[in-house]
């Protein structure tokens, strides 16, 4: 893999991940005992996982990830929008 494409690949995946944790903020308070720790452990450990990359990104990879989450974000939107019919 180049370095680009794997600069590529860490902006999907990081894209992916920030669109998981904002779909997780709908879960929050739903679950209970053991999957609340989990999801609770998921979501910090996200959090961190994302400052450390967003603080290393320059202005054009900046761009492009908040094109990245837009589209997921707009893809739960439909997801969301379809199941409620």
């Amino acid at each position: 893999m180049t370095v680009e494409e794997r600069a590529t690949e860490t902006l999907i995946f990081v894209g992916l991940l920030k669109s998981t944790l904002e779909q997780a903020t709908y879960l929050t308070n739903e679950l209970k005992f053991k999957q609340k720790q989990e999801f609770n452990i998921l979501v910090r450990n996200g959090d961190n996982f994302l400052k450390t990359i967003e603080t290393k990104l320059t202005e054009n990879e900046s761009t492009f990830l908040e094109g990245i989450t837009d589209c997921y974000h707009n893809i739960n939107l439909e997801i969301r929008k379809n199941l409620n019919k």
